[in-house]
């Protein structure tokens, strides 16, 4: 009986794909690695190298900082913006002329969404409870996805107002 013996599982940073440097992990955590950016692919038709049949797997690769920013000066790598309320993803050569001022307006709405829940935070200190952050991210998070402006003004629960002009007071 033959027997079958399983690798074991990565725990590091694998090194750069392309160059071959070793990377370090940030915060100890293999899938984060410092100074380079860790792909996914999960193959396709026209592969002749890897398409798994039945799915259930990728293959996961790191490439360093400097290796990506070589890839992109060459035009070698897209950037895909999803589409968003019924219009088409749109695929750009990343680093492109004019391609730095385009964004999906989703993650552009997200982006000024946060700031405004930023700023809030910051200009009241005080009332930010424990917990408070955290349903106040969920909220903004949520008319993001919906394509809605966040208020946090709006959002923040009456007890949470309260409390805070007690505090002032």
């Amino acid at each position: 009986m033959a027997v079958t013996v399983r690798p074991e599982p990565v725990k590091a940073v694998q090194p750069c794909a392309v160059c071959g440097m070793v990377l370090e992990a940030m915060d100890e955590d293999p899938d984060v690695p410092y100074a380079g950016d860790v792909f996914t692919a999960t193959g396709h038709y026209g592969s002749t190298m890897y398409d798994p049949v039945f799915g259930g797997e990728h293959l996961t690769l790191t490439i360093c900082t400097d290796c990506l920013s070589g890839m992109r000066a060459r035009g070698a790598v897209t950037r895909t913006l999803l589409g968003v309320h019924g219009a088409e993803p749109e695929r750009l050569i990343w680093g492109a002329p004019g391609e730095a001022e385009r964004d999906n307006p989703r993650n552009a709405l997200r982006l000024k969404n946060e700031r405004a829940l930023a700023v809030y935070a910051g200009s009241n200190p005080q009332a930010m409870y424990p917990g408070l952050y955290a349903e106040l991210m969920e909220l903004c998070d949520q008319d993001s996805q919906a394509g809605v402006t966040f208020n946090p003004y709006d959002a923040v629960p009456p007890a949470a107002k309260t409390s805070a002009t007690e505090e002032q007071a």
